[in-house]
């Protein structure tokens, strides 16, 4: 991460749809790997893990990719209630009124979504499938009634 880069700040990447967790987990790994390789862990291990002479001495290097990865897997691992909390904020922040749908509904929608997004900031774009079921299941009750 530098300042010339777009996400120099870690307020950019929440706000793209990570998770902080996972960009503590990531940003923890940067020059530095727990013994067993493993690469997911909560911060209370990472903690407990931590060995300054595993500390490599060259360059961290910043593999977006490896981020991405790591976040759609605490994304997947996420509980129902907390999932839902940061969709919610997604969509607001894309513009959208997710409350319009109600809130069983919604979270129905939003966890078919679960394990297949990578970014809260992906899923508006993903569940626009969502919005159209609404209109189409909108529309049959109307004419039913």
């Amino acid at each position: 991460m530098s300042k010339r880069d777009k996400g120099a700040s870690l307020a950019t990447y929440l706000e793209e749809g990570y998770a902080p967790e996972a960009l503590v987990n990531y940003l923890s790994l940067l020059g530095w790997s727990p013994k067993g390789n493993r690469e997911k862990l909560p911060l209370s291990e990472i903690i407990q893990l931590f060995d300054l002479p595993q500390v490599l001495r060259h360059n961290a290097r910043f593999d977006m990719a490896k981020l991405h990865w790591l976040n759609g897997e605490y994304l997947r691992d996420m509980s129902p209630d907390r999932f839902y909390e940061g969709a919610i904020r997604a969509l607001d922040r894309a513009g959208l009124d997710p409350q319009k749908y109600g809130p069983e509904y919604l979270k129905e929608a939003l966890d078919t979504c679960r394990g297949k997004i990578k970014l809260f900031s992906d899923l508006p774009s993903y569940a626009g499938f969502t919005s159209r079921m609404m209109s189409s299941t909108t529309l049959k009750r109307r004419r039913a009634n």
